[in-house]
């Protein structure tokens, strides 16, 4: 049940994030690109694989979306929370 619920999870996590990086009006991708970090603000100079890593991500998420998101069909469990007072130890 908790590998079902951290998969439909992580499925959602990337389809929203390749939402945003193939967007055709204002893209991540696009956005990242073209405009320098503004003047004032901390430069944080990416590292050598961040564009190739980013890469693997969105075609692990394209993957995701064209097998139909199969870890968020319907048939995810939806376990009931359990609150329990306990006293301190």
């Amino acid at each position: 049940m908790r590998y079902r619920n951290a998969m439909a999870s992580l499925d959602e996590l990337l389809s929203g994030m390749y939402a945003v990086w193939t967007a055709e009006h204002d893209s991540q991708k696009a956005f990242l690109q073209s405009n320098p970090p503004p003047e004032g603000f901390p430069t944080y100079r990416p590292g050598a694989n961040d564009s190739a890593a980013t890469a693997k991500v969105m075609e692990l998420a394209e993957e995701l979306e064209r097998l139909g998101h199969p870890a968020a069909g319907d048939h995810v469990p939806r376990a009931e929370p359990d609150l329990r007072l306990m006293p301190p130890i």
